[in-house]
C-alpha cells in the first residue's frame, strides 16, 4: 500500500511536471496565433489600401491620358490653322507650339513610366503631373486665342 501511495504521489508530481513543461509551449503557441492573426489583419489591411491605390492610379491615368490625346489632337489642329494663317504667324507660334508638344510628350512618357512605390511618392507623383498637366492646359488655352482668335 505504501509502495502504491509513493507510485500515486510520483505519477502525480510528474503529471505536474509535465502541465508545467507544456504551459510555456501553450503560452508561445497562443501567442504565435495572436501574432499570425495580428499579421493577417495587417495584410488584409495593407492589401485594401494597395487595391484602392491601384483604382486611384488607374482612374487618373486614364483621365490624363484623355487630355494628353486632346492636347496632342489641339496641336496638330493648330499646326493646320497656323499654315494656312500665313508665314508670319506661323513663324510667330511655331516655337511655342513645339515647346507644347514637347512638354505633352514628356507628361505622356512621364504617366507610361510611373511604378507605384509608396504612397509618397504616388502623391508626389500626382502632385506634379497635375501641376504640369494644368500648366499645359492652361497655355494651349493661351496659344488658341491668340493664334486663331474665335
Amino acid at each position: 500500500m505504501k509502495a502504491k501511495r509513493i507510485i500515486e504521489a510520483a505519477k502525480g508530481m510528474i503529471a505536474e511536471k509535465i502541465v508545467s513543461y507544456m504551459s510555456p509551449s501553450e503560452r508561445k503557441v497562443e501567442n504565435a496565433r495572436r501574432k499570425v492573426e495580428a499579421a493577417k489583419r495587417e495584410l488584409a489591411e495593407a492589401e485594401r489600401n494597395a487595391r484602392t491605390v491601384q483604382q486611384d492610379w488607374l482612374k487618373y491615368k486614364k483621365e490624363y491620358e484623355s487630355i494628353i490625346s486632346e492636347n496632342e489632337a489641339s496641336i496638330a489642329q493648330l499646326k493646320r490653322k497656323m499654315k494656312t494663317a500665313g508665314k508670319k504667324l506661323h513663324a510667330q507660334y511655331e516655337e511655342k507650339l513645339a515647346e507644347l508638344e514637347r512638354k505633352n510628350k514628356a507628361l505622356k512618357v512621364r504617366l507610361g513610366m510611373y511604378k507605384h512605390e509608396s504612397k509618397e511618392k504616388w502623391e508626389e507623383f500626382k502632385r506634379v503631373t497635375t501641376r504640369n498637366m494644368s500648366e499645359i492646359t492652361h497655355a494651349f488655352r493661351d496659344l488658341s486665342k491668340t493664334v486663331i482668335p474665335v
